[in-house]
């Protein structure tokens, strides 16, 4: 009941166009109704006493009457239309927004198939509850009660012969339904495994073609489009058996109702133009009583998909803005991670006894392995998580006592694994400042080591890529996304492996280029080079959630721990040999000195 009420009152946001729609209902109803009783009047009053004026007037009131049926019929599809789309697209919008400001937490553990499923399907099946299936049910149950009292005051006799043969097509219609109803959803949920299926070969063409699997996803992909076709095949041999059989009881009906009329007639017990009335009216309970179990049973698929969709929006983010949560004025850049410990909500354990102090101006770089809590850790400052203990805090407040928006606009993070739109270069760069000028564009650019590839492109910085960064390498894409967040110019710059997908040496530029970002600003960034952070402030080691160890380049080296080994593997030999080329070079000069 509160899923039916609730996709009233969506509806009813539109009342005026829901009202409108309702009143053209009942008056093309009421019409329709008219129309046998004026075609009786015209058969006992007009043929049988050869009344021509009475035929004529009669057939220009059946006229009126049908053009204005027409009419209201067009306002009633009108306005249902209208009201329906226009509740479909707040929906959909409410939806999108919602689903905007839900935490990590619920993206990690969602499919894109299932929402794109409940914001196209679920919602154009529940977008007209509140006008056409209402307006279905109520149309049902008023003309059985308008038809009935004409069918009785028509002849009660006749009545009492023909209602038997309704219950019987109603029973017949209900196991139908009963039967056609399970074959639905299950074509329902195929099509939402083969959206599935498609957008994972979409996003995965790459591995596909890397791996050579095109055959493999081509038959997965016809094995869910054959189960798809059984699936509909049978609920099209359902309809092709109970729909003869349906439409031969009616006409038994109609045949029982002739027969019985015909000899009532023929005694003078009912007039010509009653019997034909009559027949007509009984074709009136014919088709809602046998729609019936399809209202209701499209009333049942609008609940089971409005408490899919409800249960969308009425899922509460973990990570929102708490009662009383205040704006965070513009800050400094101090963070402090005091005993942080963070679960997921499966009960997952990710950190363990996090404690991290950055200053502005300071470089604060954190390697691990894989799986280690180094993305986490950067996750929970920007509250795309909370804490499970301990506290995250931003110049001496605990993030979770301001309010997201005024936390987030103060920080900058750039991704692994950015996200690009189709758009121009231009404007990606300027996504989070679209009023930023075009120098101001360039200079983040140049900053993230972007301009000179951007610059190869025709129309330069105009130039439009493809969804998804489609058109540019891994490289581009870290360096378009990074010189986004550089623009950006927030007191807090936090990098998550971003230039994992670029080469030593440009990534070596690219620091360069942030030095000048680096001094009004406090640095964390996650990488997996060590050239990268060798000269970082402070280098915190994690292992399986937990610092093991923190220091300086040259203190961690000391030590013998991960951090050495890694070391040891990328830069201790190239830093042997530079060295050697450098001592090398200097017995040269000293020896041509000498001579």
């Amino acid at each position: 009941m509160n899923v039916l009420r609730r996709l009233m009152a969506a509806s009813f946001k539109y009342r005026g166009f829901a009202s409108l729609a309702y009143g053209s209902w009942i008056i093309s109803t009421v019409l329709s109704l008219v129309a046998p009783t004026l075609f009786k009047e015209v058969i006992d009053n007009g043929l049988t006493k050869g009344d021509l004026r009475f035929i004529g007037l009669m057939s220009g009131a059946i006229i009126a009457v049908a053009i204005l049926a027409a009419l209201f019929l067009f306002g009633k599809a009108f306005f249902t239309a209208v009201t329906s789309q226009k509740t479909g697209y707040d929906l959909r919008a409410q939806l999108y927004d919602h689903l905007q400001h839900l935490s990590f937490g619920f993206h990690d553990r969602i499919q894109a198939g299932e929402m794109i499923s409940v914001a196209l399907s679920d919602i154009e099946l529940v977008q007209g509850f509140g006008t056409q299936a209402i307006i279905n049910i109520l149309d049902t149950f008023l003309r059985y009660a308008i038809v009935l009292a004409l069918m009785f005051w028509l002849s009660s006799e006749l009545a009492v012969w023909s209602l038997p043969l309704l219950p019987i097509l109603g029973v017949i219609a209900w196991v139908y339904h009963k039967r056609v109803r399970p074959a639905y959803g299950w074509i329902r949920q195929q099509r939402e495994r083969m959206v599935i299926a498609l957008e994972e070969a979409i996003n995965g063409a790459r591995v596909v073609k890397a791996f050579v699997r095109e055959s493999h996803e081509k038959q997965k992909f016809e094995r869910e489009g054959r189960e798809l076709v059984r699936l509909m095949m049978r609920a099209v041999n359902l309809n092709a058996t109970f729909g003869p059989f349906m439409n031969m009881v009616a006409t038994a009906g109609i045949v029982i109702v002739l027969w019985v009329g015909g000899r009532l007639v023929i005694g003078d017990e009912l007039t010509y133009g009653a019997l034909v009335a009559f027949v007509w009216y009984f074709q009136m309970l014919v088709q809602p009583t046998q729609q019936l179990p399809g209202i209701m049973d499209s009333i049942a698929t609008s609940i089971t998909s409005g408490e899919r969709l409800y249960g969308v929006l009425d899922t509460r983010s973990p990570v929102r803005d708490l009662t009383g949560a205040r704006e965070l004025p513009p800050i400094r850049g101090h963070v402090a991670l005091q005993d942080v410990a963070f679960a997921y909500e499966s009960g997952r354990s990710v950190l363990h006894e996090i404690n991290v102090a950055a200053a502005p101006g300071k470089m604060v770089a954190i390697v691990g392995p894989t799986g280690s809590g180094k993305s986490t850790l950067l996750y929970l400052i920007a509250r795309f998580y909370d804490v499970t203990e301990g506290s995250v805090k931003v110049d001496g407040t605990d993030v979770r006592d301001v309010t997201l928006n005024s936390l987030r606009t103060q920080i900058g993070i750039a991704l692994q694994e950015p996200l690009l739109y189709a758009d121009t270069l231009a404007n990606n760069i300027a996504y989070g400042r679209p009023d930023a000028s075009m120098d101001e564009i360039v200079a983040a650019a140049k900053a993230a080591q972007a301009h000179e590839f951007i610059m190869e492109f025709p129309d330069g910085y105009q130039h439009r890529i493809g969804e998804r960064g489609a058109g540019l390498s891994g490289g581009q894409r870290q360096r378009t996304a990074l010189a986004r967040t550089l623009l950006l110019r927030r007191p807090i710059l936090m990098l998550d492996d971003a230039t994992a997908s670029v080469d030593t040496e440009t990534e070596y530029r690219i620091y360069q280029g942030l030095k000048t970002y680096m001094r009004d600003c406090t640095t964390l960034v996650v990488a997996q080079r060590v050239a990268t952070i060798k000269d970082a402030d402070l280098i915190l080691v994690m292992e399986e959630g937990r610092i093991v160890d923190r220091g300086t380049h040259e203190e961690l080296l000391t030590r013998e721990g991960f951090y050495a080994r890694i070391y040891d593997i990328q830069l201790k030999d190239q830093e042997r040999m530079a060295a050697l080329a450098r001592e090398a070079g200097r017995d040269s000069s000293g020896g041509a000195a000498h001579e």
